[in-house]
């Protein structure tokens, strides 16, 4: 068993106690460990983010969308969460409000492919499927090595 969080020092330790246990699978675990760690420091926007994920691949979307929207507010310019956010909300059914985020991810991060492919999918989604062209050609010189 997973030993008890005590202060607030120990959110960090609860964020990484969920990690790994989300890295093997154990999606639950995970989820109860990140929120120890939102429990015991609100202000980690890293918890908040990663509980969310953990939620995604859980397949509780709306919860997610609400601990994304928290990292967000506690860090304006965290790319992985607009990322993550823009995500959630392509998967369910809101490509509209999904594309600034994945856009601000991108500007932020112009690497992050997971939010460049999500970008695509949400401008597909949302009928501009030529506005994802130069996102996807993008990707392509990034791969290649070239500046994005």
């Amino acid at each position: 068993m997973l030993r008890e969080a005590s202060s607030p020092g120990d959110a960090v330790v609860d964020n990484s106690c969920a990690s790994a246990l989300a890295a093997t699978g154990r999606l639950a675990e995970a989820v109860a460990e990140y929120r120890k760690a939102t429990a015991l420091s609100p202000d980690y926007p890293d918890a908040h983010n990663n509980l969310a994920s953990a939620l995604v691949q859980s397949g509780r979307f709306d919860e997610a969308i609400g601990e994304f929207r928290m990292a967000l507010r506690l860090a304006p310019g965290f790319a992985e969460a607009h990322s993550g956010l823009g995500g959630a909300l392509a998967q369910k059914g809101r490509p509209d409000e999904a594309i600034p985020h994945l856009m601000k991810a991108v500007e932020l991060d112009p690497r992050n492919t997971m939010a460049r492919v999500n970008l695509r999918l949400a401008l597909s989604l949302a009928g501009r499927p030529q506005e994802a062209i130069p996102h996807a050609e993008r990707r392509s010189r990034c791969r290649r090595g070239a500046t994005p």
